[in-house]
């Protein structure tokens, strides 16, 4: 077992020094320095760190930048050679025609309630529920029905497709400054303050929630796509823009920032 980790060893030394350099070699120049038998050198290369090389130049191979996760002898030993596991996946391109985003901007503050009312449209029962609220009328202008389709049929249909197009969300924090009121002097502001008054700029922490919906592959038509955004847009602002409203408490305005298809700021203002 000693013997075969000396010989693990130097294939890592090995293959550690052609990492820094990217030089390529061949398989045999690699079997060679480690040490190891024909039979066992392939044996460990299919199980083991067959996937942290990548075929070069004139039949050689190079070790790939994957090789910087296990960059340390211990690490190389306890989590390449010691099991078979997948070092390094590879990915194919896949084009998408147009992506949608959408940006809630809000208070620090709302962070919790919002994420707990958001959190609550990943399972399915919650979504069902909120389907069955929208009026069945409204539902079928995005969803028209299909011939003897039963409604829990038609609402599994639609749960699927949300289940398709929604993965998730994520939310940034950035610190900003905004003034209050109109635009003043100094001067006034000074006096304002001396005499009691209100703080005219103010130091707030900004929660940004922030949605991407993919709007068809690039082999889609341009009418396919229009379609799927205008699908998406709608059911945004059934389950998203109204969950998140009916959350958001105390605040003047709350902004909504889509991009994509077409670029506009919306704005929810609280209504006296």
């Amino acid at each position: 077992m000693a013997h075969n980790a000396e010989k693990q060893e130097r294939l890592f030394r090995f293959m550690s020094e052609h990492y820094s350099t990217q030089a390529p070699f061949t398989l045999e120049e690699l079997r060679a320095a480690s040490g190891f038998s024909a039979k066992s050198f392939e044996s460990y290369r299919s199980k083991q760190f067959g996937t942290l090389l990548v075929a070069s130049s004139d039949g050689k191979v190079r070790v790939t930048h994957a090789f910087r996760r296990f960059n340390s002898w211990q690490k190389f030993r306890d989590e390449v050679v010691s099991q078979k596991r997948r070092l390094m996946r590879k990915y194919r391109p896949r084009g998408l025609q147009r992506v949608m985003s959408f940006e809630f901007f809000m208070p620090l503050r709302n962070e919790e309630w919002l994420r707990e009312a958001l959190d609550s449209l990943f399972y399915r029962d919650q979504v069902v529920v909120r389907l069955r609220a929208i009026r069945q009328s409204e539902l079928e202008l995005m969803f028209p029905e299909r011939d003897h389709e039963h409604v829990d049929q038609y609402l599994e249909r639609i749960c699927n497709w949300i289940s398709d197009t929604f993965g998730g969300y994520s939310v940034s924090h950035v610190s900003g400054r905004f003034k209050v009121g109109k635009l003043r002097t100094r001067g006034d502001v000074a006096k304002d303050v001396a005499a009691g008054g209100g703080r005219y700029l103010v130091d707030e922490t900004t929660a940004i929630v922030r949605f991407l919906f993919p709007c068809g592959e690039i082999s889609e038509s341009e009418e396919q796509s229009d379609k799927l955004a205008n699908q998406i847009r709608w059911f945004f602002d059934k389950l998203f823009v109204e969950t998140i409203l009916e959350v958001v408490n105390g605040e003047d305005e709350v902004w909504l920032l889509e991009g994509g298809f077409r670029s506009q700021l919306r704005k929810f203002v609280a209504e006296d």
